[in-house]
């Protein structure tokens, strides 16, 4: 005659092995889930920072703005949301724009105002860098709708990136494992529960 009680001790065997298996995959799940991200987001926001200025032809050139560099975008960097005004020092005053991401060099970036010119800012190291904050001493070009150009024969201030916000990021992976760990465990609990009604 069979022994009633051996189903209950393959359980009982079954639950003390998984149970701190599971258990473990669960938390170190949670604790990668709720770990601080060290990875690189892209695109990364820059900002110009305060008192930057070109000296365009003998004008002094305020510049302000921001914009988009993905530094990760393939085969090449890309720009993207570029918003740059100029103020003072006719006839460079206006916002250059570039909404859309278009590819752009390591340490450039550039837009278009209303009219059609073009405004190209170069920095003195790339952008894929990413140090705290980058200067551009290798200049300021305007040119305008009609291929003129102007090059600024001095330079201040520069851009950095926009700080990320503090907090907790997941991980890569961290919430596929998390859910994988949380799948294994309905598994278990799905397995056990036909177990026990095939004993029934």
């Amino acid at each position: 005659m069979p022994d009633m009680h051996l189903p209950r001790v393959r359980d009982a065997l079954s639950s003390a092995r998984l149970g701190p298996i599971l258990f473990l995959a669960l938390a170190a799940a949670a604790f990668l889930t709720l770990t601080p991200g060290t990875g690189r987001a892209a695109p990364v926001d820059f900002f110009f920072v305060k008192n930057s200025a070109a000296l365009l032809d003998s004008s002094i050139a305020e510049i302000t703005g921001s914009f988009f560099f993905d530094a990760d975008a393939k085969p090449r960097p890309t720009e993207s949301q570029v918003e740059i005004t100029i103020a003072n020092g006719n006839p460079f005053l206006g916002t250059y724009t570039q909404k859309a991401a278009v590819a752009t060099d390591p340490a450039v970036v550039f837009g278009t105002d209303a009219a059609g010119d073009t405004l190209t800012i170069t920095f003195a190291i790339n952008l894929t860098d990413m140090p705290v904050s980058i200067e551009f001493p290798n200049g300021v070009v305007w040119e305008s709708v009609f291929a003129e150009l102007v090059e600024s024969d001095a330079v201040s201030g520069g851009v950095r990136p926009v700080p990320p916000a503090e907090g907790f990021a997941p991980e890569p992976g961290s919430l596929a494992m998390f859910a994988t760990a949380l799948c294994s465990l309905g598994g278990v609990v799905a397995w056990r529960a036909r177990s026990r009604k095939c004993v029934t």
